[in-house]
């Protein structure tokens, strides 16, 4: 009796499993014949006469909701400065400045950045399928499309932004490759370090004391630090990106990398505690320990996240810190689907559109009556306007 239970039961999860795939395939077939999955190496048209690109999303036509408006206004305008270029004596392409300046007459756009355009991408893919805006669609493919043969020097997440734009599933492309090919800051250095960890030995107890100061600990391992706030926001952006390239490529290795570089960053904020609120990549390595302890099951990095998380939400005040928390706020949300983080993200929101989002949309800093925005802080911007504000 026993063993045809098992039997009955196996052939129901086959069963299930089987009208799950075909469901999926179904979905893909259908989104196909309208037009909404685009094939990898499809060629997607130039629109004659429509002006600059950023002017697709301004056509009669397309009208969202009035939650979702400020968006649509920040990604046409970053849109509207897209030029591909190719970088001389270089075979490295770029889409997007690094940042737009603006005076009261006038803006100038900065030379082209090609690691903006996956925040761009990610935004675009939004807006399609909050708006059901097409010219989206196509725009984020045909990005894609001119940048995933090359080699990315990520100066902020990137695999994890690949898994997210792959998992979207609305065209294809070498997501996989495009993250095999990147290029990480002190990667061989990082890479000999992390052999040496125990990825299950996580000391929680030390980390906080460590933080708090209880623990005066130096550093003695023959890898660098990073030598300023920057660099550390790079390893806290890496140490999640790697967790996440785990999951994405099937990579064992990627783990150990992870936690390499989030002790390397963990170390650096210690010996920075006074300077806790300017190091604005803390939010990365809340989300690292999520994602370290999804892939090895071990509990305390799980706690850690936590413990990390509420570290970095409760002192926010520069702009980057901020975008970076509504990150860690998604992350949050969805692992624990509690209502407080998305009302904090939300808050956020407003926040930043109140305080730091004129016309053109968020701005970073303010030289002599010139205002500077920065492509991908108002991708990210809008990406999570998108999302968050229109549920």
């Amino acid at each position: 009796m026993n063993l045809k239970k098992t039997i009955l039961i196996l052939g129901l999860a086959c069963f299930l499993l089987l009208v799950f795939v075909l469901i999926l395939l179904l979905r893909k077939n259908y989104l196909k014949r309208e037009g909404k999955v685009i094939e990898r190496g499809q060629k997607i048209e130039e629109k004659k006469g429509e002006g600059k690109v950023g002017d697709v999303l301004k056509k009669e036509g397309i009208s969202l909701p009035k939650q979702l408006q400020a968006s649509q206004r920040i990604l046409s305008f970053i849109l509207s400065y897209r030029d591909p270029q190719t970088i001389p004596g270089t075979q490295n392409r770029t889409l997007y400045p690094l940042y737009i300046k603006c005076s009261r007459a006038s803006c100038r756009p900065s030379g082209g950045d090609r690691q903006v355009s996956l925040p761009v991408i990610l935004s675009n893919l939004e807006l399609y399928k909050k708006g059901n805006v097409d010219e989206a669609l196509e725009l984020a493919q045909k990005d894609f499309a001119y940048l995933e043969n090359q080699a990315f020097q990520p100066d902020y997440l990137h695999c994890s932004l690949l898994e997210k734009i792959e998992e979207e599933g609305l065209f294809e492309g070498d997501f996989e490759g495009l993250c095999r090919r990147a290029i990480f800051l002190k990667y061989s250095s990082v890479l000999s370090f992390s052999k040496s960890l125990d990825l299950f030995g996580i000391e929680n107890d030390k980390v906080k004391g460590l933080l708090e100061g209880r623990v005066l600990e130096s550093f003695s391992y023959p890898v660098p630090l990073p030598r300023d706030d920057r660099e550390f926001s790079f390893y806290a952006a890496y140490s999640y990106d790697f967790a996440r390239r785990y999951f994405f490529l099937n990579s064992p290795q990627s783990l150990s990398v992870a936690r390499a570089y989030f002790d390397l960053a963990i170390y650096y904020w210690a010996q920075n505690r006074q300077r806790e609120k300017e190091l604005v990549g803390k939010p990365f390595l809340a989300a690292a320990s999520f994602s370290l302890f999804k892939a090895t099951g071990e509990k305390r990095y799980d706690d850690l996240g936590f413990y990390l998380a509420n570290r970095a939400l409760r002192s926010r005040e520069k702009r980057q810190e901020l975008l970076n928390s509504l990150f860690l706020n998604e992350v949050l949300y969805e692992r624990t689907g509690d209502e407080r983080y998305l009302k904090d993200l939300r808050a956020v929101l407003d926040y930043l559109e109140k305080n730091f989002v004129d016309k053109n949309g968020l701005w970073r800093a303010e030289v002599s009556e010139e205002r500077y925005y920065y492509t991908r802080d108002n991708a990210l911007l809008s990406y999570f306007l998108l999302r968050w504000r229109g549920e």
